[in-house]
């Protein structure tokens, strides 16, 4: 008497290296450049602490910026390791593209917001000692922090288009399967 072989355990579906890896430095690049913005604005934050001073909103705000960015990142970095090792990748979980795809999207707007802000005081011809020349520095961060967070937020209202469109193949508009749309030969 034969039996049959035991059902085998479904393996989650296999992440493209260079797209891991990719992921990895875009989020990796957004956590180094979100901790350097809160290095360069939380330094002129705790002179105004010590000194008994209110800290000024624009970089209080940059500040949250900076820690919205950094702890998404973060969060980012963890979800890859922990994903690659016992669960789905999160590109493939397409529930989860479209609300990723909108945080990163408020993420830059708060980094537009943020070099408009400093973008408008720093970048012209401005007199000053070492806090202009800082402050300045400061400016260029922010706009490549804009850039990666743009970039990575592109990756993912891609990863979400995609998505959609390959369930929309499958299921159709009405969720009736094998739909292909005007002429398409449907069910």
């Amino acid at each position: 008497m034969t039996f049959p072989a035991p059902p085998t355990k479904p393996q989650p579906p296999q992440r493209n290296i260079f797209k891991h890896y990719t992921e990895l430095l875009l989020h990796s690049s957004q956590l180094i450049f979100g901790l350097t913005v809160l290095g360069l604005y939380g330094k002129d934050v705790h002179h105004a602490h010590q000194s008994n001073e209110h800290a000024d909103a624009r970089w209080v705000y940059a500040l949250i910026t900076g820690m919205l960015g950094s702890g998404t990142a973060l969060l980012y970095l963890l979800l890859i390791g922990w994903m690659l090792k016992r669960r789905t990748p999160l590109a493939a979980r397409t529930r989860w593209n479209l609300p990723l795809f909108v945080w990163e999207g408020v993420l830059c707007v708060f980094w537009l917001t943020l070099f408009g802000i400093f973008g408008e005081m720093y970048i012209g011809d401005h007199a000053g000692g070492g806090k202009v020349a800082r402050m300045r520095h400061a400016v260029w961060v922010d706009l490549v922090n804009l850039g990666l967070w743009v970039g990575g937020a592109t990756w993912k209202g891609v990863r979400w288009w995609r998505g959609e469109r390959a369930e929309r193949d499958v299921l159709g508009v009405d969720g009736v399967e094998g739909w292909r749309g005007e002429g398409g030969g449907g069910v």
